[in-house]
């Protein structure tokens, strides 16, 4: 078990060069009553977080400011969204 005790957090990839809060996870760093957490930094800039099994979020999601709630589903080798507005097809 981990305990990281108040506002700390957990700073992956310490020892690189990278950018501010890249790799943090933390209680309430940047958003009130939140687990935030920051993705590892891209040579195009952007941050990512990778899941490599299924996840369930019993909640809302909420994305910029459009509000998802109740089920969703993507199945495998669907188009997704990029935060660039272009569609992926494929992994």
């Amino acid at each position: 078990m981990l305990n990281v005790p108040g506002a700390g957090l957990i700073n992956f990839g310490s020892d690189m060069i990278k950018a501010n809060n890249s790799g943090y996870i933390g209680y309430q760093l940047a958003t009130p009553g939140a687990l935030d957490v920051y993705g590892a930094l891209t040579l195009a800039g952007l941050r990512n977080v990778k899941v490599w099994d299924n996840m369930t979020v019993p909640g809302t999601i909420n994305w910029n400011s459009l509000m998802l709630s109740g089920s969703l589903s993507v199945p495998t080798f669907a188009p997704v969204w990029t935060p660039v507005g272009t569609f992926l097809t494929s992994w």
